[in-house]
């Protein structure tokens, strides 16, 4: 299995194969049998947590309870654009994301850093959204890390 500590652009579930796509910045794909959630459990156990410690760390430092983002490691951290239980659900790596566009109401392009482009069928605001709250979650743990520094030294 393809560990997150390759930079992971995107993660997409087809649903007519039944396979979970991972797509990276060096712009290899992998294809797994299982469904995205459980590709992104086995990277929060190899990186120190469980999924739903992810999610609950999420949630206490934001206080939200829809789409949390998934925090893998220093280099992913994953935006869904729908719940994580739907299979419709398109995790985005924050780290991985460069820019993105409003194409129409119900379609965003993604730019990654690398170059690589791609559109996803869900609106704009969404993804703001998810950039924003990653953003602030991003800004919380450093807040975190500067004040245990702090008492550390």
């Amino acid at each position: 299995m393809v560990t997150a500590m390759k930079t992971v652009a995107i993660v997409k579930y087809d649903k007519l194969n039944k396979k979970t796509l991972v797509v990276t910045l060096d712009g290899n794909k992998y294809v797994f049998e299982q469904k995205p959630f459980k590709v992104i459990s086995y990277w929060c156990l190899e990186n120190g947590s469980s999924i739903q410690g992810r999610i609950d760390a999420f949630r206490y430092a934001l206080n939200v309870r829809q789409k949390c983002c998934i925090y893998i490691n220093e280099h992913t951290l994953l935006m869904p654009t729908t719940s994580l239980s739907n299979d419709d659900c398109i995790y985005i790596n924050y780290h991985a994301l460069y820019a993105f566009h409003q194409v129409d109401q119900q379609q965003t392009s993604l730019v990654f850093y690398n170059g690589q482009k791609d559109t996803i069928n869900f609106n704009y605001r969404i993804i703001s959204k998810q950039f924003k709250r990653s953003k602030a979650y991003l800004q919380y743990l450093e807040e975190k890390r500067r004040n245990y520094q702090q008492w550390i030294f």
